[in-house]
């Protein structure tokens, strides 16, 4: 069976508050990162980035969203996937802009084409099925769609800074996807969740690759949640063998939301 690592992280806003035990007062973090037992965080008031572990935190209390709103918060995820409620959520595609592929010998493979067979796939193939039909319980299926903004940001890509076999797991910084996602304005939905593969690393030496899987507010393009998913690559053809993580990422969170130990902490 084909291996996948999910590791979360959270782009947070200012009215967010991590209480920490043994301090009276709560900080407001900005960015959170778990990382095995501990979180690396953020602080709004003075930018510094602070690491603690898991025992030294009391709770994470989200913002409450506000009645009537168009903007969806961290907290509407949260309870949606614990309680297996339906979202609007929009499937935005899967974004190359970001990627490095080593793939020695094989580069002309990896062309603007090769981003579109992807996206396509996902949209075509069987195996991605269940995302475009609602099922109980499952937040992550009856998906809408909208590929205009990640099919534009594919074609810019300057393929002649993509090939690099220097790096391994690469990461994209949170404050980058979270610059990246203000681009995303879509013209057919203007509220919503919108749901986006970032795609960081491909890695045929290894048949892996890494992506960051993004749920943002479509109102306010603020990000509300990222799983940066590394994972093996299996399919016959380029196109099933590359997006196969990204299918079985979604697959495996949606399927149980309360697996990722840290949720026990929000409120």
């Amino acid at each position: 069976m084909a291996f996948l690592w999910i590791i979360s992280s959270l782009c947070l806003a200012q009215s967010d508050l991590l209480f920490l035990r043994q301090q009276p007062t709560p900080v407001n973090p900005i960015d959170l990162e778990f990382n095995g037992y501990s979180i690396r965080y953020r602080n709004a008031s003075d930018n510094s980035v602070m690491t603690v572990v898991k025992d030294n935190i009391d709770t994470i209390k989200l913002r409450s969203p506000q009645e009537g709103s168009d903007v969806y918060q961290t907290k509407d995820l949260r309870h949606a996937f614990e309680k297996g409620l339906e979202l609007p959520i929009v499937w935005f595609g899967i974004d190359f802009t970001h990627v490095t592929v080593c793939h020695p010998a094989n580069s002309a493979k990896y062309s603007h084409m090769f981003f579109k067979d992807c996206n396509d796939f996902v949209l075509q193939d069987k195996h991605y099925k269940p995302l475009w039909i609602r099922k109980k319980s499952r937040p992550l299926s009856g998906l809408k769609q909208d590929l205009t903004v990640v099919t534009e940001r594919n074609k810019k890509v300057n393929l002649d800074q993509v090939f690099d076999c220097r790096d391994s797991a690469k990461r994209v910084p949170l404050h980058m996807i979270r610059e990246n996602i203000q681009t995303y304005r879509s013209e057919k939905f203007k509220k919503g969740i919108g749901l986006v593969f970032l795609m960081a690393e491909i890695d045929k030496r290894t048949e892996s690759e890494v992506s960051y899987m993004v749920l943002f507010d479509i109102h306010s393009r603020e990000i509300l949640f990222v799983k940066r998913v590394f994972g093996a690559a299996s399919g016959m053809t380029m196109a099933w063998h590359w997006t196969y993580p990204i299918l079985n990422a979604i697959m495996i969170y949606n399927q149980d939301w309360r697996m990722d130990k840290w949720m026990g902490l929000f409120y």
